[in-house]
């Protein structure tokens, strides 16, 4: 039997629900090979983006260096997606709508 989480999505004016996906694994590997600032600097950027849109996903995919984030408004529909993208030159993220 599988089981289901509701969330309520806040009035954007209360905060914002948060959601991560991806491994601890392949968070460490980026974490890893971003450097921990950087890391830490990319999810927080993208974690508070606009802070007008009242839920937000961030997938982490470790294999290109990338994290995904999309940003939905109050009835649940995706109004908006960012990428954030490492340069393994540059050592930093880059974002790109």
């Amino acid at each position: 039997m599988a089981t289901t989480t509701t969330i309520t999505i806040p009035d954007s004016r209360d905060g914002r629900v948060l959601e991560f996906f991806g491994t601890d694994d392949a968070m460490n590997i980026m974490r890893e090979r971003a450097g921990h600032d950087q890391f830490v600097q990319a999810v927080g950027y993208l974690s508070t983006w606009s802070m007008s849109y009242p839920k937000a996903s961030l997938y982490f995919n470790a294999r290109d260096m990338e994290i995904t984030a999309t940003y939905y408004d109050q009835d649940g529909d995706m109004q908006y997606c960012i990428g954030g993208i490492f340069n393994a030159d540059t050592k930093k993220f880059s974002f790109h709508s």
